[in-house]
C-alpha cells in the first residue's frame, strides 16, 4: 500500500482520501486508504467520495455483506459526473474493461495498484461471523495548498476578533477573553458556517456531510494546550494557510452507536 508521508507546499492543489477501518474484537484493524494522487499522481483530476447508511451498516447480518457496503460505499469519478462504485470499478478492472477507460491509459499502473489495496483489505471476510466485529470507522479528508487553499483561519473574522481580545486585554478581562476563545473553538459550528474550500472542480463545501449533515469544530490542542499562545499565533498570521480537514464516522458493531465528527485541522 502506498502511503503519502507529506505534501508538496510549493504547488497549488487539493486532493481528498477516504479511509476504511474495521476493528475486530481482538483489536487486529483491517484497514483501506485510499487517496487518488497517491495512486495516479497530484495531478490527476480523480475525484473520491463516499456513500453510506450508518444505520443500515448496524443492521448487516454477515460480515460478507457488511465487506459489500463499504467498498459499495466509496465512488470514483474521472469527470465529476460519472461515479463509479469501487467495487464494480475493480471488476472492470480485472476484467480488463480498459475500453471504458480509454482516455486514461496512462493510470493503468495506479489503477492496478489500487486493485491490490483493495483485494487486500478483502481479508476482512476472514473474520469468523459479524459478532466479532467491534467497530467499523469510514473517514473522508482534505488538504488544499497554495492558491488552492480557501483559508479558512484566516478568513474567520471572529476567530480572529477573539484572539486579539485575548492579546490586548488584561486581569480578568483577558481570562474572560480567553474563556470565550476557547469556548468558540471547541464549540461545533451549525452547518450554516461551513467553510468553503477549493478543490480541482472549484469552491466546495466543507464538511461534504458524507454521512448526512455534520458539524464541525477546530482541532487545535495539537498545537499549544496554552489559548493565549495560540492567540498570538492567531495575531501574528503564525497558522498555516493551507486548509486541513476530517470527516468521520464510527459505528459500535456491538451496541449500535454512532458517533461522528468533523475536524478542521490548525497548523502551523
Amino acid at each position: 500500500m502506498k502511503i503519502r508521508t507529506d505534501f508538496v507546499t510549493n504547488s497549488s492543489s487539493s486532493s481528498y482520501c477516504v479511509e476504511i477501518q474495521v476493528i475486530d474484537k481482538d483489536d487486529k484493524i483491517y484497514n483501506l486508504n485510499i487517496e487518488p494522487d497517491i495512486y495516479f499522481g497530484e495531478d490527476c483530476d480523480i475525484e473520491i467520495d463516499l456513500k453510506i447508511s450508518p444505520k443500515k451498516l448496524v443492521g448487516v447480518a454477515s460480515v460478507s455483506e457488511l465487506y459489500n457496503m463499504l467498498i459499495d460505499s466509496v465512488r470514483l469519478s474521472f469527470d465529476y459526473e460519472e461515479y463509479y462504485k469501487l467495487k464494480k470499478f475493480v471488476k472492470m478492472v480485472e476484467n480488463d474493461d480498459w475500453e471504458a477507460f480509454e482516455e486514461f491509459d496512462e493510470f493503468e499502473e495506479g489503477i492496478q495498484e489500487l486493485v491490490g489495496d483493495v483485494e487486500y483489505f478483502e481479508s476482512v471476510k476472514n473474520i469468523a461471523s459479524i459478532d466479532e466485529i467491534a467497530s467499523v470507522k469510514l473517514s473522508k479528508s482534505f488538504i488544499s495548498y497554495g492558491e488552492s487553499s480557501g483559508c479558512t483561519v484566516v478568513n474567520d473574522t471572529k476567530l480572529s476578533d477573539l484572539a486579539q481580545a485575548v492579546c490586548d486585554l488584561d486581569g480578568e478581562e483577558k481570562e474572560a477573553a480567553k474563556a470565550e476563545l476557547i469556548k468558540y473553538l471547541d464549540k461545533p459550528q451549525c452547518e450554516g458556517n461551513s467553510q468553503n474550500i477549493i478543490d480541482d472542480a472549484g469552491f466546495a463545501p466543507w464538511p461534504t456531510g458524507f454521512v448526512g449533515k455534520t458539524k464541525w469544530q477546530y482541532e487545535w490542542k495539537h498545537l499549544t494546550d496554552n489559548v493565549e499562545e495560540l492567540a498570538k499565533m492567531i495575531v501574528n498570521n503564525q497558522l498555516s494557510d493551507d486548509d486541513c480537514g476530517e470527516e468521520w464516522i464510527e459505528i459500535n458493531m456491538s451496541t449500535g452507536e454512532i458517533n461522528q465528527a468533523a475536524m478542521f485541522k490548525m497548523d502551523k
